[in-house]
């Protein structure tokens, strides 16, 4: 989004005072609206939205890069998983490597941060970046152990949220799940399931009309049989 593009460019600025930062970053955000808003009313409403919380964002630069020794952002990369032959590949909004050389994996939201609940069983992108990280997988960025993923909020009320990568979060776990489940979907007797692991009933799924979801819902006494 033209959000991440302006981060992204904003993350390569000279460190300077605030009052100077939040000016190159506004400066960044007015040419990246020229290109990619055409409509004057949008970009008039997001450059209100980026100057009210320039300041915090500033903030949150200076002080990262007071533990940095450098951070790569819009930076991608594919992994190959061994034991399934398949390869994944993603585009992190920003690693940083801190000055003890671990990295910490950073995705901008516009909307709200998940929880850490459901970070480790819905949204897990964070979590396999992370293991992709430690693999090597990103360009310009050598493999290092993890020592926390996190959140940026960029909403009319800015936060920062980090997970650390222990207990159920350590990439080692991660791995062997995200392994085990690739390996039991290459499995023929492994069914698709159109509602696999839904964190809400009330949104309609992607694969409902293939289900003939309608004629069964959510209550219904599943019967599991072989698909000729």
């Amino acid at each position: 989004t033209v959000f991440h593009a302006i981060l992204a460019e904003f993350a390569n600025t000279a460190l300077a005072d605030s009052a100077a930062m939040r000016l190159r970053l506004m400066d960044i955000a007015e040419e990246e609206f020229r290109k990619a808003v055409p409509w004057p009313a949008v970009r008039s409403h997001w450059r209100g939205h980026l100057e009210q919380i320039s300041g915090w964002l500033v903030s949150e630069e200076i002080a990262r890069r007071a533990e940095t020794e450098r951070g790569e952002a819009e930076v991608r990369g594919k992994l190959r998983l061994g034991a399934t032959g398949l390869t994944i590949s993603g585009k992190a909004d920003r690693i940083d490597r801190l000055l003890n050389g671990e990295l910490v994996i950073h995705d901008y939201k516009t909307g709200s941060i998940p929880s850490a609940p459901q970070v480790l069983h819905f949204d897990r992108q964070l979590l396999i970046e992370a293991v992709m990280a430690e693999e090597g997988a990103f360009e310009n960025v050598p493999a290092a152990p993890v020592r926390s993923v996190a959140h940026i909020s960029i909403g009319r009320s800015p936060k920062r949220k980090a997970i650390k990568l222990e207990g159920e979060f350590k990439t080692a776990t991660v791995h062997a799940e995200l392994t085990e489940l690739l390996e039991k979907f290459q499995r023929p007797e492994t069914g698709y399931i159109s509602r696999r692991a839904m964190e809400k009933v009330r949104f309609q799924g992607d694969y409902d009309h293939l289900a003939r979801f309608g004629e069964w819902d959510a209550s219904a006494t599943t019967r599991p049989g072989p698909v000729e």
